[in-house]
């Protein structure tokens, strides 16, 4: 979503949070360009094995140009974003997702940020479109697998309602998340370029 020029970012103690969310959920979609239907309708929503930490890295090139003045501009160039989600299940399923499960596939993730409301509300990171990193990363002694999600800009602007009729997305309003999206709530309106979202999601725990 766009930024929003002028928003001024407070001191809230509310939001000083020391337990997040083991939870995260993924579809697959079968168009990158939102059109012609954004989620297969035989998919169905995915809930991941349990999650010890989540890392997200939004980066930004910079190159600098200098003027004959010898003044120096820093303009904004490349960006990438990638999100990585350390697991503590060890089982069959988790070993093989990445490299041979999602191998090719592109999908639209959703991960509560904390475990519980805060302010009444959920924050929720949404991304529409994740290429998952067909690799293999841990350490069989004591070692937890990670899963790396390459995060794709959208090609056209896209509206994701997590809780469309016919979509696997509805089935966000259930204990997949750890709480019910209320209804009328969750229209998640992207515009193009756009790589993910932060969300504060109204919702009652289950």
């Amino acid at each position: 979503m766009a930024n929003t020029v002028g928003t001024v970012v407070t001191q809230d103690s509310t939001w000083v949070i020391e337990q997040g969310s083991n939870r995260a959920v993924y579809v697959l979609i079968n168009s990158v360009t939102g059109s012609g239907g954004f989620h297969d309708a035989s998919a169905s929503v995915e809930l991941l094995p349990i999650i010890s930490n989540t890392d997200i890295a939004d980066t930004t090139d910079q190159n600098s140009k200098i003027d004959e003045g010898g003044a120096t501009y820093d303009l904004d160039s490349t960006r990438t974003a990638t999100i990585t989600f350390t697991h503590i299940q060890r089982d069959t399923d988790i070993l093989n997702l990445m490299q041979s499960t999602l191998r090719g596939q592109f999908v639209t993730l959703v991960k509560p940020l904390y475990k519980n409301p805060v302010g009444g509300v959920f924050q929720t990171l949404v991304v529409p479109i994740a290429k998952p990193t067909p690799n293999l990363n841990v350490t069989f002694i004591g070692g937890e697998p990670q899963t790396e999600w390459k995060v794709q800009p959208l090609t056209v602007p896209f509206t994701l309602d997590l809780d469309t009729v016919n979509d696997p997305l509805q089935d966000l309003s259930s204990t997949l998340l750890g709480y019910s999206i209320t209804a009328g709530t969750e229209v998640v309106p992207f515009s193009s370029g756009d790589l993910y979202s932060i969300l504060n999601v109204s919702g009652t725990a289950v």
